[in-house]
Formats: structure tokens, sequence, C-alpha cells
């Protein structure tokens, strides 16, 4: 969908942050995540619009005419499906999906094997087992959610077999993918598409690099039962600070899962 164009205005910089992304959702409610992929350029806001689903191809975050647009969501996606299909120009001056076509270097996929995608319910790491070119007809735009293990298996089988180079990594069913796709090749129809499968354990790992160490047991227990309370739209949890002791405290909309509220310290404080 996203074309090889030349770059006419001077993108906005997108600043590294916490990633607080309550901003981001209050300025555009089109806004459904962040995508990065670290050390590159890739690194910005994931629009969602399923009724309009190219909409943001052509605008930018504040829905302003750009050419350069900025990445989305497939219409047909949705967070919790099997594979999410995210767009992105590959732009002549290296901004939104360019880097993505370093990757049919293999040695740049040894340096950037990971995909960041975080939303309101988190962030998760994906680890990239395949770099393909297609057109922009390929049926591989139409697994958003597969039907079957047998299904799965067999579209994960054919994108490897299609891959420029083997990863030796192999998705397993249940395990969510994500696609980022961009225009390369001298055909408008020509793509190039990065496709990663999540990693619970990589993801863990991240979390551990965020909190003190002392913090990172804990942390596991919380992040993990925020992560399941989430997908039920039951709870959630917030950071607190007081008396420079870091607390995670579960606030419940629902009285029959935790009732009081429960405080979680942090290791080694009670």
């Amino acid at each position: 969908m996203a074309d090889n164009v030349e770059q006419t205005e001077t993108p906005q910089e997108q600043k590294q942050s916490s990633r607080n992304l309550t901003p981001l959702f209050e300025a555009n409610g089109d806004c459904i995540g962040w995508i990065c992929i670290p050390n590159t350029a890739v690194n910005y806001p994931v629009m969602f619009t399923p009724e309009e689903p190219q909409k943001y191809l052509r605008k930018n975050f504040e829905g302003e005419y750009s050419v350069s647009g900025i990445p989305f969501l497939d219409g047909a996606s949705t967070p919790e499906c099997d594979n999410l299909i995210v767009y992105g120009h590959n732009m002549k001056n290296g901004t939104m999906f360019s880097d993505v076509t370093q990757y049919r270097d293999k040695a740049y996929w040894e340096e950037h094997p990971y995909i960041e995608f975080e939303t309101a319910g988190g962030l998760r790491i994906y680890q990239v087992f395949a770099v393909v070119c297609l057109k922009k007809t390929d049926e591989w735009y139409g697994f958003s959610c597969f039907e079957s293990k047998e299904q799965y298996q067999k579209a994960i089988s054919e994108i490897k077999d299609r891959s420029l180079y083997d990863t030796g990594i192999e998705p397993q069913f249940k395990e969510q993918l994500i696609t980022l796709s961009t225009g390369f090749g001298d055909s408008k129809d020509s793509r190039m598409v990065v496709i990663g499968v999540e990693q619970e354990l990589k993801r863990n790992i991240y979390i551990s690099e965020r909190v003190k160490p002392m913090n990172e047991q804990i942390y596991y227990l919380v992040d993990n039962i925020n992560r399941q309370s989430t997908k039920a739209n039951k709870s959630h949890f917030c950071i607190f600070t007081i008396t420079n002791i870091v607390r995670k405290f579960l606030i419940t909309t629902v009285s029959a899962i935790i009732s009081p509220p429960t405080y979680f310290h942090e290791a080694g404080n009670g």
C-alpha cells in the first residue's frame, strides 16, 4: 500500500520517552500505539481507522496533508488478531519504514532482530523470522486471523520458504505475528515485508532492563497479571511513588477480583 516517494517536507522529530502513550491517545483517538525497531529510524505512532483504513496514507498525526503519512494498522487487523499488519512509506530521506528495506541484508537482521509494538494493553516484543519481497495483492495480506492451526502452520511454512534468508526461527501456533510492510522495488505494486513473532521471554528481559533489579520479580508478577486483566477489561495497574518507595497498586473495577485493593511492595521493603 505504501509506495516509494520523495520526502518534500521536514518530518516531525519523534522523541524517545517513557512510552506514556496516554497523551497521544488524548491528542488523537485514531492512535492505537507505538512502533519501534531499536537503533533504527522506525520509531513512530501507529494509527488505526478500520472504517477508513488508508486515512493516514498521506496525513500526519495531526491529520494534515503529509507526503510521508504515518504508519497505520491494516483495517482488517485488531490488537489481538493473529497477524498485525502495519504499513509505512519507504521514504528516500530515510524516515518512516525506509529502514525496513535494510532487512534484505542478513547482517542487518542480526543487528536488529526485534520489533517493539506498544499499545494501551502493554509492550510486546517480536523477533523477526522472515523477510519477503512480494506484491501488494499477495495472499499474506489476507492473513489477519487464522482459522485453524493447520492454516497457521501452512502460512508460516510458505512464507518462510519465500524468505530472503533462513533465520532459524519457527513460530508456533497461537504466537502472535507482526508484519511491517513498505514499498520496495521498481514496480508500484512491489512490497517488502518484515515479519516477526511475539517473544514472551525477550519481553520480560526488556521489562527487567526498565526497572531496578530489586523490583524485577514483583514487576514480572504485576506485569503478567496486568496483561491478563487488561485483556478481560477488568483491571489495570498504576505506579505510585510514596516516600521514595515504588509501589504497585492494583485498581479494580470488579470487586470480585480483589477487594479491597491490594498493594504490591518493592522487594525487600515488606
